[in-house]
């Protein structure tokens, strides 16, 4: 996101450090969430599946904002 901003609302326009820095703050959101389902006491299949959606996509999401970040780092050196 060349020329994107540190600070703001809106996503799209954040540069990839910034859209690194707010899915970290995610982090306790999957955690509070897993720990929902357990509390319902949902069957362990369900508990299962759902816990690994928000997970793989927070893992997805923090490996992809994290390698853009470098590379705008990258091309801002040359």
């Amino acid at each position: 996101m060349k020329g994107g901003n540190d600070k703001g609302i809106i996503y799209w326009h954040l540069s990839y450090k910034a859209k690194f820095r707010r899915t970290l703050w995610m982090i306790p959101l999957v955690i509070t969430v897993i720990a929902l389902f357990l509390v319902l006491d949902l069957p362990t299949k369900y508990t299962v599946t759902l816990s690994l959606i928000p997970v793989v996509t927070l893992l997805v999401q923090l490996i992809y904002t994290y390698k853009k970040w470098q590379d705008e780092i990258e091309s801002e050196k040359e």
